[in-house]
């Protein structure tokens, strides 16, 4: 069956930048897709990215086994690499030049009312393998990416033109966890998809995420308010109420209106004759009929 609530489209979070990076050893990693981020991770905020977004690279390499005859026996993976690539927007963003250029080699003076100094140094020397958090959502969802051992080992053509900002575009190198948590993976996915699921007949309906639902700290969600029993009670006794007032005030309406002592018995009417109509018939009216029936 087809479900589009099962569909992925990144976006930025609203609350911070999409790449996160700390040095080894200085910050603990969330626990799930919605745990808030240590603080030094929060202080390397890399900004905005290029409309490309972030791309995920899984590259496996093979190699046939051939047996006698030609045909292959087996295909044994020999290889596995797994990058992630984006681009840097925010030029000036102190964290973007440490990732590029390496945190020794940019010196920062303390700003003025003048305005700040830079001094970026343009080595040959390998950059720092660094722990990495990449995070991006979708409504409600939550995608977020964690790297233990990530290297940047490629940054593409960096241009100054009046028609574009400048960008830094590199290529982050992975490498297999050392933490037990991380189970030896290059990356660890977390994802919080933010909705509850619909219960019929008392089980769970996968993939029907209805609304979203509130969550706390550890990503478990808020249990929404119980209705007012009370209040609830009140409503539904109400119509009962109000439709015998209305039966008792109509059928006193009826009563009121009319004089059982002076209806006419034969009459072909369904109600009977109003009293008024009775009191104020003309007397000749009735000496009238007397003397016809007398004849």
């Amino acid at each position: 069956m087809v479900n589009v609530r099962n569909s992925f489209v990144a976006t930025p979070p609203i609350d911070g930048g999409v790449v996160h990076s700390a040095a080894l050893g200085e910050a603990e990693f969330p626990e799930t897709a919605l745990t808030a981020l240590d603080p030094i991770f929060k202080a390397n905020d890399h900004g905005a990215l290029s409309d490309s977004g972030l791309s995920l690279n899984k590259a496996r390499s093979t190699q046939k086994v051939r047996m006698f005859g030609g045909a292959t026996f087996r295909e044994p993976q020999t290889e596995y690499d797994e990058t992630l690539t984006f681009a840097f927007l925010e030029d000036d963003n102190i964290a973007v030049l440490n990732s590029v250029f390496g945190e020794a080699n940019v010196e920062v003076e303390t700003a003025t009312a003048n305005g700040q100094h830079k001094t970026i140094y343009h080595t040959s020397e390998q950059l720092p393998i660094r722990h990495w958090i990449a995070t991006v959502i979708d409504g409600v969802k939550t995608k977020r990416y964690l790297i233990e051992h990530g290297q940047v080992t490629t940054t593409a053509e960096v241009v100054d033109v009046h028609s574009n900002v400048t960008t830094h575009q590199v290529t982050l190198t992975t490498y297999a966890s050392t933490n037990p948590d991380f189970k030896g993976a290059h990356v660890v996915e977390l994802r919080h998809d933010g909705s509850i699921v619909a219960v019929a007949g008392g089980n769970l309906v996968q993939g029907m995420q209805l609304r979203a639902a509130s969550v706390d700290e550890s990503g478990e969600p808020v249990a929404l308010d119980a209705p007012d029993s009370a209040t609830t009670s009140d409503s539904d006794e109400a119509p009962d109420t109000a439709k015998a007032a209305t039966t008792d005030t109509t059928g006193s309406a009826q009563a009121a209106s009319v004089d059982p002592a002076v209806a006419e018995p034969n009459s072909t009417s369904s109600a009977p004759a109003p009293t008024t109509t009775t009191a104020t018939a003309p007397k000749t009216a009735t000496a009238k009929s007397t003397s016809t029936s007398s004849k």
